[in-house]
């Protein structure tokens, strides 16, 4: 049993949206109130997502217009959550900047097998690296992510991670 959740974007966007994965992080929710983090970072990356499933190939301009109304009322209700602590924002020092840096360089050039090392963009560094502040004060903490280099990358470092679209 995790003593806090740590949800990143796509995470936090199945919560809002439903999809594979979103029974799953409904639940967590529900089940943890005042335990369920997120990064500063997720809630740009948050309107980011939603961006894209508002313009993805395909849509007709009306379902565009459905969509993005559809974004204002969710975003509105995520604002409503943050404001409630539902889901309790982690700062992002600057200093955390060279951890980040480092946990790419470390996990780009680590002598052990290269090729099974995961490759993280910037941004999953980001969200791993607070996800990794917030264990040194909740040890039991889970990240969940359907991710897969932030998933290798929490197994490489010892670190719980659920994906929520295989439960």
């Amino acid at each position: 049993m995790s003593s806090a959740y740590f949800f990143d974007a796509n995470a936090i966007y199945k919560y809002y949206q439903d999809e594979a994965g979103s029974e799953t992080v409904r639940q967590l929710v529900q089940d943890n109130p005042y335990r369920c983090f997120i990064s500063e970072w997720s809630v740009v990356e948050f309107i980011s997502i939603f961006r894209k499933y508002i313009q993805a190939d395909g849509v007709k301009k009306a379902e565009q217009e459905t969509r993005k109304n559809q974004f204002y009322g969710l975003y509105q209700r995520f604002q409503n959550d943050l404001q409630s602590r539902l889901f309790i924002i982690m700062p992002i020092p600057v200093q955390w900047r060279a951890d980040m840096s480092g946990l790419i360089i470390r996990l780009a050039i680590d002598p052990l097998d290269v090729t099974a090392r995961p490759s993280l963009k910037p941004p999953d560094a980001l969200q791993f690296i607070t996800f990794q502040q917030l264990c040194q004060t909740f040890p039991q903490t889970c990240m969940v992510t359907n991710d897969k280099p932030l998933t290798k990358v929490c197994k490489l470092e010892q670190l719980a991670a659920l994906d929520p679209c295989n439960t």
